[in-house]
């Protein structure tokens, strides 16, 4: 039998996170999936892999992309609850995405004031366990370490 690895590196920098840490309980309970959040100390948020977008919500705030290797799909948000003014989506449904193309930017200082913690949640949806899955806390550079692998 043979077997499918992702292998998913920062889509921006940051501390990363468990995702039950953060407040949005929509992530952290891990209803919609498994996988880690990056508190960002920067504001570009980019494709972690060569992948194509499959879908954006209505908030237009979260984005499912499909690894073009393995077709599993992750969700990735920008979850903050300021004005979308602080907030730029930068890809569409059906685009085809190379690692590191940018997915999304937010102004995180102003994304920040008074909406507490500014988190980007990334989200394996097919997988409800972690069985499968490594992930790596701590500091996390975009594009270069790698914050998550998924093997099934």
């Amino acid at each position: 039998m043979m077997h499918s690895t992702t292998i998913m590196t920062a889509p921006v920098s940051g501390k990363c996170v468990p995702l039950h840490a953060i407040y949005n309980s929509d992530y952290s309970s891990g209803n919609m999936g498994q996988g880690v959040a990056i508190v960002p100390t920067e504001d570009t948020v980019a494709a972690p892999f060569d992948c194509v977008v499959t879908r954006v919500s209505e908030s237009r705030r979260c984005v499912v992309l499909s690894d073009k290797a393995t077709n599993y799909e992750v969700l990735i948000a920008a979850d903050f609850a300021a004005d979308v003014d602080a907030f730029h989506l930068a890809v569409a449904p059906g685009q085809e995405l190379s690692k590191g193309d940018i997915l999304f930017t937010m102004d995180i200082d102003k994304a920040n004031i008074g909406a507490g913690s500014v988190t980007v949640p990334c989200v394996f949806s097919a997988f409800t366990s972690t069985e499968g899955m490594n992930m790596t806390y701590g500091d996390a550079v975009r594009g270069e370490t790698t914050v998550l692998t998924c093997a099934g």
